[in-house]
This record gives structure tokens, sequence and C-alpha cells, in this order.
């Protein structure tokens, strides 16, 4: 779409801290952040001509803009037990 190409533009013109490429499937790992993501795209387009192509292992991935959720005060526990407390950052964002 264009809201994907105006993203992939987003990042090659500089914002890349603002995205994460993530692979569509299960389980976390395998991201792509900063330098990594803009290598990784530029090495998957096709930008010869006026229009961005991207390439056919792109397909895999999903450009998302990044959440950057606050740090709050947590107390973690393990089987009902206090194992330690401090600053936290929630995977569910705000």
């Amino acid at each position: 779409t264009t809201e994907d190409i105006g993203a992939v533009k987003d990042v090659l013109g500089g914002a890349e801290g603002k995205y994460v490429l993530k692979p569509q499937r299960e389980g976390g790992g395998y991201n792509f952040y900063g330098d990594a993501l803009s290598k990784k795209l530029q090495a998957n387009i096709d930008n010869s001509s006026d229009e961005i192509k991207l390439g056919r292992e792109l397909s895999e991935f999903i450009l998302m803009q990044r959440l950057f959720p606050p740090q709050q005060n947590a107390i973690l526990l393990r089987a009902g037990k206090v194992e330690g407390k401090g600053e936290s950052i929630s995977e569910l964002g705000c």
C-alpha cells in the first residue's frame, strides 16, 4: 500500500529508530532495529525507478511503528515470593 511504501521511505530517510521489522511468526526474536533495519530494507528493495518495489523476502516480515512504553515501578514475583523490585517495562505498552 502507499502507507507501507511511506513507512519504508521514512526508514530509508533516517527515521529507522521509529520502526521495527518483525517476522510474521509466533515467538520472539529475529527483529530488526536501527541500522540493521535500514540495511535489511536496502538489501531487499528495488528503487532503480521512481517507484520503490519491495523484494519477495520482505513478505515474511511486518514493518511496525515502535512502541516506547514508560517505565513503571514493579514487584517481580515467582511462585508467590518476591524475587525483586524496581523499574519495569510492560510488553503491553501503555
